[in-house]
């Protein structure tokens, strides 16, 4: 009986510990964040196509946008009833 409880009081003894070591971990572990750069130019195209999504659709055609300049000083007229990638 008494072994019993020697092995019961362990067994929460490794639980607890198991227990602060995960939420240790898991707060001195930063959040990650994906950044996107957006100093440089953008492709533009007015319009809306599924086929525009796909990773291996060719833009090269497209305007191209700075993104630290509006888009009307760009030549770009905005009308918010419109799509545009």
């Amino acid at each position: 009986m008494v072994m019993l409880r020697s092995n019961s009081c362990l067994l929460r003894f490794t639980l607890g510990l198991i227990g602060l070591s995960a939420l240790a971990s898991a707060q001195t572990q930063p959040e990650r964040v994906q950044a996107w750069v957006l100093n440089q130019p953008w492709r533009f195209h007015p319009g809306d196509n599924a086929a525009w999504k796909e990773p291996a659709f060719d833009d090269s055609g497209w305007s191209t946008l700075l993104t630290s300049k509006r888009w009307t000083e760009q030549g770009v007229a905005t009308d918010p009833s419109r799509f545009a990638w």
